[in-house]
């Protein structure tokens, strides 16, 4: 029994310190996505914005996945995926959006736009493969 309760505990654990890292990543990428480019350096590389937004919002719904499942326990329901990719694109507009009310140095780019979708299937198709491999 012993041994029942410590496991559940550290599940628990586990799945708070997962929620904890998705939160505080969703947050991090919201200041640094809504923080005034004015004084960054120029990177020289042509559309290197698109990849960033690539890969954060990969990240992003990988991370959300991972929490989702966990959480479930025995299988990551359609309806739980379709959510958690619909929370991360409508996120993903909505960071647009207020780049372009609420900042001086950026604006809404519909391309901007297109490479969050991507790295959302992206990061949807790294969820999956994990999940088989792992779980």
């Amino acid at each position: 029994m012993d041994c029942l309760i410590a496991k559940l505990m550290q599940n628990l654990l586990a799945l708070k310190n997962i929620l904890l890292a998705a939160v505080f990543y969703t947050v991090l990428i919201t200041i640094a996505l809504l923080f005034p480019t004015n004084g960054l350096p120029s990177q020289g590389i042509p559309h290197v914005d698109k990849v960033v937004h690539f890969f954060i919002n990969a990240i992003l719904v990988f991370i959300w996945l991972f929490y989702a499942f966990l959480r479930k326990r025995d299988h990551l329901k359609r309806l739980t995926i379709v959510l958690t990719i619909i929370s991360c694109f409508t996120y993903g507009i909505l960071i647009e959006v207020c780049q372009e009310i609420f900042t001086t140095t950026r604006q809404a780019d519909l391309m901007d736009i297109i490479a969050n979708s991507t790295g959302l299937l992206a990061g949807y198709l790294a969820f999956s493969f994990v999940k088989r491999k792992i779980f």
